[in-house]
């Protein structure tokens, strides 16, 4: 009887060391997934200003296609691809959405927004003293093959931006970057 007890604790501890593995694997998973969106959606707004994607109405919009990622706000696990129509206007507004613009990143937000002043990049973004606090928004706006911008020229100085993403529930991190000045877009695990 002892042997029968000490038996069946021994499979409840391994069993609850196999579960814990399982959802790790799943969060991980979970942020894999989001890390590869907002690759996807950055790459899609690229592909759009390079390819002329046209608009409903028609018209090439003036300012290029975008996208936009906040921190810190109701909208933090966004990540949504727009056409900017109206560049004197700044930045997303109604009605710029593309159709599938919007993906909901589950389980993950993002942690951090950051900008670096120099083209080469020698540590992971938002690490560093090199990179800068982004502010609460960033939109990095493909307006021509030969121009790449972020928040709209608001005076950031910044030749190089990324992110963090941060998955609600374990804590795992993934970063990702874009150089302005090549548009190579880069993302991995920190």
């Amino acid at each position: 009887m002892i042997d029968l007890l000490a038996s069946t604790v021994i499979l409840i501890i391994m069993f609850s060391f196999v579960l814990a593995n399982f959802r790790v694997a799943g969060s991980s998973g979970q942020l894999e997934i989001a890390l590869k969106e907002v690759l996807a959606s950055i790459n899609g707004v690229k592909g759009s200003t390079l390819g002329g994607r046209v608009m409903a109405d028609g018209d090439f919009p003036e300012g290029g296609y975008a996208v936009h990622l906040e921190k810190g706000t109701s909208d933090s696990n966004k990540v949504f691809s727009y056409a900017v129509l109206d560049p004197e206007n700044n930045g997303l507004a109604e009605g710029q959405v593309l159709t599938g613009g919007q993906v909901v990143l589950t389980n993950v937000q993002v942690a951090e927004l950051c900008g670096l002043a120099q083209s080469t990049v020698t540590n992971l973004p938002c690490q560093g003293l090199e990179w800068q606090d982004a502010g609460n928004y960033l939109e990095i706006i493909f307006v021509s093959p030969e121009l790449i911008a972020v928040n709209h020229q608001l005076g950031s100085g910044f030749r190089t931006v990324g992110g963090v993403l941060e998955h609600q529930k374990t804590g795992q991190r993934v970063y990702f970057y874009v150089s302005l000045d090549s548009g190579l877009i880069v993302g991995d695990n920190l």
